[in-house]
């Protein structure tokens, strides 16, 4: 049998371990046998998440519709790099959580494995995934990141 790995890995957005074949590794390790929730899951891992519509994550921005991550490119100038990029990667998680929630309110069979959108204290990066847990600074606002 030969079969062709991905190119490139993921990060497994329930144990936050890097993997190669993420779909079996969410299928044998976290028994996540739902279809559409290992889905949503594997779209987090490669970080193909649709952040469109989505509220901006900056802390007294209104901005809620259209395309998120450009927003935040042009919307916010004063934003370092890096911290643009922490800002999309909560806007994703807070998605991912989002698209479980609906998902686990239809009662899905089989059941969901995952518990990211239950916000359980317990689970590694619960905190993260709330619109406004990036580093805040009020619009206009300079952060002086070195």
């Amino acid at each position: 049998l030969n079969m062709t790995l991905p190119k490139s890995s993921g990060l497994c957005p329930l144990c936050k371990r890097t993997y190669v074949a993420m779909s079996h590794h969410l299928k044998r390790s976290h028994r996540v046998t739902n279809l559409q929730e290992r889905e949503i899951l594997l779209k987090q891992a490669s970080g193909r998440v649709n952040i469109r519509n989505m509220p901006c994550p900056v802390s007294g921005c209104t901005y809620n519709k259209g395309r998120c991550d450009k927003h935040l490119s042009r919307g916010h100038p004063e934003l370092t790099d890096t911290l643009r990029t922490t800002y999309i990667t909560v806007a994703k998680e807070s998605r991912t959580k989002q698209l479980l929630m609906e998902l686990r309110a239809t009662n899905p069979v089989p059941p969901m494995a995952s518990a990211l959108d239950l916000g359980s204290e317990d689970e590694e990066g619960a905190d993260v995934g709330t619109p406004h847990a990036a580093p805040s600074f009020s619009v206009g606002e300079r952060g002086s990141q070195k």
